[in-house]
């Protein structure tokens, strides 16, 4: 917004904005009583401010994200440096994933975390998918992933509630459990090992995904680990709406 101050070129109106954006943080703790003569500035400077108070609001932004779990054992171990933030449009997820493959399984999870919460998703990423689907060793793949809410669906605007973590409030048991398939090459190799899985359920315990919380150290381990328990069927009952971890080892050992 341009305002037409008389007698004030446009580079003294830009310097004096930016000094009252400045200071309009301070609190003043003086008051003097109103002049006639005072109001139209006071009028200009309201305006001002409340111009430096919107851009404010539309750059802000926190970390967390409103439309996943408050506890963020959502997030593969495998992924390093990982950085959660959010704005008025949506939220952002930052990391390094060991692989193509843990980067696209986080991904997968994020989407349907937030697609369960919030309904509506809109998933854009900028994970770099090679010809042949692998990367260098000790590479890493740079994630960058945007969440943004359906604006149809109310549930995760800014400012709306959303449930938090049931925490242990909810009764699950399992009712369908596919075993692990020993991979062939590590059997050979008399390999052994242990993957801690973290099952994401949603309230009405669903299968959300799942991610590794504690690596075996052997890729072959954590993927077999991961496509047995995205298997798992669970019954039981949650006391109210929210996201269920359900944290289970998966032992890989010859007999």
């Amino acid at each position: 917004m341009i305002f037409l101050i008389p007698g004030l070129l446009k580079t003294q109106a830009a310097a004096a904005v930016a000094r009252l954006c400045a200071r309009s943080n301070r609190k003043f703790a003086t008051f003097m009583p109103v002049r006639k003569s005072l109001l139209p500035g006071i009028a200009l400077s309201t305006l001002l401010f409340a111009g430096c108070a919107n851009a404010r609001a539309a750059d802000v932004v926190q970390s967390g994200c409103r439309m996943l779990p408050a506890s963020l054992r959502f997030i593969d171990s495998r992924i390093s440096g990982v950085r959660l933030q959010q704005d008025r449009s949506g939220c952002y997820f930052e990391g390094t994933a060991s692989s193509l493959r843990v980067a696209d399984a986080q991904r997968n999870v994020l989407a349907a975390l937030a697609t369960s919460r919030c309904g509506g998703t809109t998933v854009t990423d900028a994970i770099p998918h090679t010809v042949e689907g692998v990367v260098e060793p000790n590479e890493g793949v740079q994630m960058r992933v945007s969440l943004v809410p359906s604006a149809a669906d109310g549930r995760c605007r800014p400012g709306s509630f959303v449930e938090p973590d049931l925490g242990d409030e909810y009764e699950v048991q399992v009712v369908d459990q596919p075993f692990a398939h020993y991979p062939p090459a590590a059997y050979r190799q008399d390999r052994e090992g242990e993957t801690v899985v973290i099952v994401l359920l949603d309230d009405k315990l669903g299968t959300i995904g799942a991610v590794v919380e504690k690596s075996s150290g052997y890729e072959d381990f954590d993927e077999a680990a991961l496509r047995a328990t995205r298997q798992w069927r669970f019954k039981g009952h949650t006391s109210r709406p929210g996201t269920v971890f359900i944290r289970t080892p998966v032992v890989f050992k010859k007999n």
